[in-house]
């Protein structure tokens, strides 16, 4: 790593109460999209004109666009369409809505994904720090049954992964064109993988599967983020699924440390806030 930063945020807040009533309100088609959009405006400008005060040096929109810190991106690219999965997320304590995303044909990049616009708001009303924008991972399309159907639209799966990562690096590249000179792209496939790496370990068949997935994030990731100007800075974050203070995965760095030394970013966030996140010693192979 050689971008180095001593301080840095997330970038994803609670909503605030005017937000979540609004986007209450259209989900019941109380109100319409422009009225939604005018009060995220307000928001968000709210927000960084509050980062900024606090003197942070890069802010976000702090997604408060989003109805999920994930899906909202996937189901911008063409070949992923969203749908109904019955399904909550199995947080410890908790349950999600029940939405997904699914492919519906080849993947590919969308020069008119909505978050192109969202972060030009951003960049428009920041004054003196870097606009960062959050984009998720594209493993999060290996994971939750959401490209179990690839063999319906290719080959081969490297035909797909490859296709994914091009569609990743094309609009991280789009990015960079209307201004972004930072992305941090945040990943919940590794702390699924320390889990089930270690619940597998005396199951070479189950365990040789979460490898497989290991390996192929890996490849993915850095096809996503090559050949890449010099002065965007790729970051991740690695986490472990928060919603209402509950948590999805546990487990040190361990399992996945070697593979997430390959891994060609810039810079890692990764969580040390509680107990389950373990010792600092995996540290040693990023």
């Amino acid at each position: 790593m050689t971008k180095l930063a001593h301080y840095d945020i997330v970038g994803s807040f609670l909503r605030p109460e005017e937000l979540k009533e609004a986007r209450k309100n259209f989900n019941q088609e109380k109100i319409s999209q422009e009225e939604l959009t005018k009060i995220e405006d307000q928001e968000i400008k709210k927000l960084i004109q509050k980062e900024e005060e606090l003197g942070l040096k890069a802010v976000t929109d702090d997604e408060f666009r989003r109805s999920w810190w994930h899906l909202d991106f996937l189901w911008g690219l063409n070949g992923v369409a969203k749908y109904d999965y019955k399904e909550s997320y199995k947080f410890y304590g908790a349950k999600t809505r029940t939405d997904n995303a699914k492919l519906s044909g080849k993947i590919a990049y969308n020069p008119d994904h909505p978050f192109f616009e969202a972060f030009k708001f951003v960049k428009a009303n920041v004054k003196n720090a870097i606009a960062k924008q959050t984009i998720p991972s594209p493993t999060l399309l290996f994971r939750d049954n959401r490209s179990d159907n690839w063999p319906n639209f290719y080959d081969n799966k490297k035909a797909y992964l490859d296709d994914l990562a091009t569609a990743y690096n094309k609009t991280i590249k789009h990015f960079y064109d209307v201004g972004c000179c930072y992305i941090q792209i945040d990943d919940t496939t590794w702390a699924f993988l320390i889990s089930k790496l270690k619940e597998t370990q005396n199951d070479p068949k189950e365990h040789e599967k979460y490898v497989q997935l290991a390996e192929e994030s890996v490849y993915v990731i850095n096809k996503s983020i090559e050949n890449l100007p010099a002065d965007l800075t790729i970051a991740t974050h690695i986490c472990r699924g928060n919603f209402k203070s509950t948590f999805l995965f546990s487990g040190g760095y361990e399992p996945i440390a070697k593979y997430l030394g390959q891994l060609n970013y810039d810079r890692f966030f990764l969580e040390y806030d509680s107990d389950r996140a373990g010792d600092l010693k995996p540290i040693k192979q990023i």
